[in-house]
């Protein structure tokens, strides 16, 4: 009979950050892609400019998307997405971003895929879960966003 995990600490979190984007932001968007592909179009470069419209159609579709909720758990094991269960061996290091327009916990772990893990920390606490963290996963000597963090809240990707 399997155990039920014992969480130090749970919340509920969007699985990412959702940015609103208006009429403004699909139109420059969409003129943006349509001057690349058009210099790709002059320059020769066919396969470049459907390249960059397949792109472009990919990253419309996912922008469009809304985050699901997840469960995130600290336990004795480790951090707990749902069903997914990161062990804390599995997790090089830690940092805690505590700003204006993030609020999250950021990990980097062993796996060759999802090599860095972000976590929405909503309402939680940063100096509990970094409490909790600090003996168990070293920290990592920053705790700013990451330059993609930055850079997608600037887009609002």
């Amino acid at each position: 009979m399997a155990q039920e995990t014992q969480y130090i600490l749970s919340w509920e979190a969007p699985s990412f950050k959702h940015y609103h984007k208006n009429t403004g932001w699909h139109i420059t968007f969409w003129a943006v892609i349509v001057l690349i592909v058009g210099f790709q179009i002059i320059s020769g470069d066919y396969f470049g400019a459907i390249s960059i419209a397949f792109i472009a159609g990919l990253a419309s579709y996912l922008l469009r998307q809304k985050p699901e909720t997840m469960k995130v758990g600290l336990s004795d094991k480790g951090i707990h997405l749902n069903e997914l269960h990161i062990p804390y061996k599995n997790m090089q290091r830690f940092w805690v971003v505590d700003t204006d327009e993030h609020r999250t916990l950021n990990i980097e772990t062993t796996a060759y895929l999802n090599h860095l893990l972000i976590i929405e920390l909503e309402d939680q606490n940063p100096t509990s879960i970094r409490d909790i963290l600090l003996p168990i996963v070293p920290e990592h000597e920053s705790n700013e966003p990451t330059f993609i963090q930055r850079l997608t809240h600037y887009f609002k990707f």
